[in-house]
């Protein structure tokens, strides 16, 4: 580690002419950009004074811009240089310095914070640096595989059981290689209020009957217990509907891919209110339907054809065995005389 009793000084070298931004550019507020200079301000660090050289933009949002850097020296170290005001920084490298165990494993690597004067004058701006770690996951947590899942919920168990609640649990902030996975963006992270008494293993469940059973109880921590309802863990053997409603996989329902093409609207009489178990009903009248067909012949292209009018015979029949009046809206409406006959064969 080196010396901390004085200031040690980091020249940036930002290479951005080619790269487009979704955000701001904070850097850009550095005196000298695209040469900048930053120090440590007598801080520990945990790299040897050296001049970084920045290429490309890992993140870029209303909040923070997190920069792709690498060192000059040694190992040719990534690291990721996340720029934003100087409280929010020093709040997260709070964080991380109280998580030392988690570093490498769990949460990045942190190496330090280096401080710097920005063109107006009296205002400071400060930069996290930490490794660079793969990527922010892509899509959402219910896309992922089950395995997946559960080594991120285990890696957020670990967390707990060190006494670090990450409270802005999200896609954006979990990051992939190889397999592996760290959670990031501690600057909202609390402390566990008492200590976590989670017992479930995610990853030792996955194929297990314990799984097939359902999720545990909720009592030995609630935010692990939400996070895991939140991924979906629970529902490998299940379909999504609707977005966000999950059913009982079935040999009389499509699969997945096939219901997630074959989407429609579910609700379509005006005037009608529709609750979630009615919804949820209807979605599977629909799925039900739609898997009839695919069975007698019909290619997913005819039926993407063929939604609108479905979806009014599913509709108009449960509305009448429910003695509720049906008044479909006119896109359906008119979709009710279409003929099925034509194309209805298989695909060649």
């Amino acid at each position: 580690m080196p010396d901390c009793s004085s200031p040690s000084v980091f020249h940036l070298e930002f290479d951005l002419a080619n790269r487009r931004f979704e955000g701001p550019n904070p850097a850009r507020l550095l005196p000298n950009y695209p040469h900048c200079e930053l120090n440590t301000a007598g801080e520990p660090f945990a790299l040897e004074p050296q001049t970084i050289r920045v290429t490309d933009v890992l993140y870029s949002g209303d909040r923070s811009t997190v920069y792709l850097g690498r060192c000059s020296t040694g190992l040719k170290t990534e690291l990721a240089l996340k720029f934003t005001n100087e409280d929010d920084v020093l709040a997260e490298a709070g964080a991380y310095d109280s998580s030392e165990a988690l570093q490498g494993n769990v949460i990045p690597k942190l190496f330090g914070v280096l401080f710097g004067n920005m063109r107006r004058r009296g205002a400071n701006m400060a930069c996290l640096v930490l490794e660079r770690f793969g990527s922010r996951i892509e899509g959402c947590f219910t896309d992922l595989d089950t395995l997946e899942k559960a080594k991120i919920l285990d890696k957020l168990v670990v967390a707990h059981h060190a006494g670090l609640d990450p409270i802005d649990f999200a896609p954006r902030n979990v990051l992939v290689r190889d397999g592996d996975y760290r959670i990031t963006d501690l600057g909202h992270a609390k402390p566990h209020l008492g200590p976590c008494r989670w017992t479930y293993g995610f990853v030792q469940h996955v194929g297990t009957k314990e799984y097939d059973d359902g999720e545990p109880k909720r009592g030995g921590c609630f935010e692990i217990w939400e996070a895991a309802v939140m991924m979906g863990f629970w529902n490998a053997n299940k379909l999504r509907v609707c977005g966000s409603l999950f059913v009982d996989k079935s040999p009389d329902l499509p699969s997945q891919a096939e219901v997630d093409d074959l989407i429609t609207d579910i609700g379509i009489s005006f005037g009608t209110m529709y609750d979630e178990a009615q919804v949820e009903e209807l979605a599977v009248r629909y799925y039900r339907a739609m898997k009839t067909r695919l069975m007698a012949g019909y290619s997913c292209e005819r039926l993407r054809s063929l939604r609108l009018k479905v979806s009014y015979e599913v509709h108009k029949e449960w509305h009448i065995e429910n003695d509720i009046p049906f008044e479909p809206l006119p896109p359906w409406e008119a979709a009710a005389a279409e003929s099925e006959d034509e194309d209805s064969g298989s695909e060649s």
